[in-house]
């Protein structure tokens, strides 16, 4: 064999080792089953076993007192009513003498009520509906009855109501509770009835609660008004009261 032929084989060979050594090694296979299992040690006698490492203990998170709210007292006087143009069936307040209201006034007044805008919107539109001439010539009212402060739903202190005669809007002076709670444990019930002259009919009850006291105490000792009209079926519409913290 010539000389350059020999080296021709001999790069053959190299070059085919190198390429063979570029190849990776074959990896081995992954390990899918439970972990290898491990002896225990082994404690032979006299020898102590080996110690017991425990985890540093785990401090609870501090708790931080929460400082309760002063609770809060209003003294609440109740000015009046608006009454219904007439009873929740749309007869007239007075059996035999008396002028039913409109059913065109009636509808007003429900249009009014299911109406998306504010109380004090509502309260105003509802009080020109009373200025129609249709409304001013119905029968009104003699509205008396009584009115209990509420505490934790026991009854603390009750005043009587008197008869105010023949008015859709009665008032009464010197009608007022002392600590009435500015939170959900206390409230007023308003329990009228309208004195016609076969008997005294009783009118659906209204509340006045919390959450009106703490609206009236953003303007105190001055007249609040309420709507009242989903708790009477329409036969008391609006409530006025004034409300002064303690």
């Amino acid at each position: 064999m010539s000389v350059r032929a020999w080296a021709s084989a001999a790069a053959g060979v190299l070059l085919l080792c190198a390429v063979a050594c570029r190849k990776e090694a074959p990896r081995p296979p992954r390990w899918s089953g439970p972990p290898p299992y491990v002896p225990a040690p082994v404690i032979h006698p006299g020898e102590a076993p080996p110690p017991v490492v425990e985890p540093p203990p785990v401090e609870p998170p501090a708790i931080v007192p929460v400082e309760p709210q002063p609770r809060r007292f209003a003294t609440v006087q109740l000015v009046g009513v608006r009454m219904g143009l007439g009873r929740s069936d749309g007869t007239a307040w007075d059996f035999d003498m008396g002028t039913a209201p409109q059913k065109e006034d009636v509808r007003a007044i429900t249009a009014i009520l299911e109406k998306e805008s504010t109380s004090a919107q509502k309260i105003s539109a509802i009080k020109e509906v009373f200025g129609r001439p249709t409304a001013k010539v119905v029968s009104k009212p003699d509205v008396q009855g009584s009115a209990a402060l509420l505490v934790d739903g026991v009854v603390t202190t009750t005043v009587t109501l008197p008869l105010v005669s023949d008015t859709l809007t009665p008032e009464w002076k010197k009608i007022a509770w002392k600590k009435v709670p500015v939170d959900a444990t206390g409230k007023l019930r308003v329990m009228l009835v309208e004195n016609d002259w076969k008997a005294a009919e009783p009118v659906e009850p209204f509340e006045i609660n919390h959450a009106h006291v703490s609206a009236a105490l953003e303007t105190p000792g001055k007249p609040h008004s309420v709507l009242v009209a989903d708790q009477t079926d329409r036969e008391v519409l609006i409530v006025t009261f004034t409300a002064t913290p303690e």
